[in-house]
């Protein structure tokens, strides 16, 4: 596909947006987009910058907020409708955080390389905020240790394809934040090329404040959406395991705190922890490890396996405690004795064949 015959559009997704919308929208028609505006449901008072928008660019309108990933969805809809033809779309954020000549690398690498999924990188450093470059590290692991490709900036919302990946795009699952982070999974797993393109970022102040993300309940969601698409259960496992196990461990020094100087203070914090924790990973298990409802029958043969994992444990923190070795220390050793031994039990005996793994489409 030639790039001659290729329609370019700029899709910008846009909730309670400011006055940098108008100029945004103008300065990528002047560079040869065509711009999909998506109104996600903003207040009544952000309507005049949609109106300035609309002299350059079709605006489109949810009723209410629906979310980043479900506006992508309506602009890719509405291209894919549209555009009978060959089309690229590249996914610009609202806030001014993307310059429009980095927009049109990115678009013409996706119109150079059909197939293919075109990131705009930033920059992990010092002039990222530091939310987000915590934030960014830490996904790019997860996504690495849960995906195996490794990819620069997870979170980055600069983003182009071509018409060949906008059916895939429509089906992978999210409506808010995660979905962008779904759709790296997704596509990676599927093998689809990804490219990148270093951008420059611009951040209005050093807490990145124009920002719509809530920084928990948006990054449950995706992290919760990367163990959804991982279709190794071991390693989901071993993920829910160490989320469950920083939960335990905080709750074990707050107890040990309280009881430290009782005989068997330490078993006593450790079973304190271990029911709190437990039934956090037993609902993370059934959600994002083996993909089960939650049901009296597992509920009851996990319980007995927690009791009979937190007795074995119990024993073996003794054990290792009366060595000599720290309390906190022998509490880690302990958890990883038992680990494999968790795993093993679950996935062949309470879990055993309740449902199939997510499958990807493949080309």
């Amino acid at each position: 596909m030639g790039a001659d015959l290729v329609r370019i559009y700029a899709l910008i997704p846009a909730y309670q947006p400011g006055e940098r919308l108008v100029s945004l929208a103008e300065e990528l028609v002047r560079l040869g987009f065509s711009v999909v505006v998506v109104n996600d449901g903003s207040s009544p008072d952000k309507q005049p910058y949609f109106d300035g928008a609309s002299k350059y660019a079709e605006v489109l309108a949810h009723p209410r907020n629906m979310g980043k990933g479900a506006a992508i969805k309506t602009g890719i809809r509405h291209i894919a409708k549209k555009q009978a033809g060959g089309a690229a779309i590249v996914v610009v954020d609202c806030d001014g955080q993307h310059l429009p000549a980095d927009a049109l690398r990115v678009a013409n690498e996706a119109v150079a390389h059909p197939g293919s999924y075109v990131l705009g990188v930033r920059s992990v450093g010092q002039k990222m905020p530091l939310r987000s470059r915590f934030g960014n590290t830490v996904t790019r692991v997860v996504f690495k240790l849960l995906s195996g490709v490794y990819v620069s900036d997870t979170q980055t919302g600069l983003r182009a394809f071509d018409g060949s990946l906008f059916e895939s795009l429509l089906e992978i699952e999210g409506e808010r934040y995660e979905y962008e982070i779904n759709a790296l999974m997704r596509l990676a797993k599927a093998r689809v090329p990804i490219c990148e393109v270093p951008i420059e970022t611009i951040y209005h102040d050093r807490k990145n404040s124009v920002s719509h993300f809530r920084t928990f309940a948006d990054s449950y969601r995706v992290y919760a959406g990367m163990l959804r698409a991982a279709d190794m259960p071991m390693l989901r496992f071993f993920v829910c395991s160490l989320l469950s196990f920083c939960v335990d461990f905080i709750l074990f020094n707050i107890f040990l705190s309280m009881f430290e100087h009782l005989p068997f203070g330490e078993v006593i914090s450790n079973v304190a922890a271990r029911v709190f924790s437990g039934a956090f990973n037993y609902k993370l298990n059934c959600d994002f490890v083996f993909h089960t409802k939650t049901s009296p029958k597992t509920f009851f043969e996990y319980a007995a396996l927690a009791v009979a994992i937190l007795l074995l444990n119990s024993v073996v923190l003794v054990v290792y405690t009366r060595l000599g070795i720290s309390t906190r220390v022998a509490k880690l050793l302990s958890e990883l004795t038992l680990f494999v031994i968790s795993f093993t039990v679950q996935r062949f005996a309470i879990f055993k064949n309740k449902h199939s793994p997510a499958q990807v489409k493949r080309k």
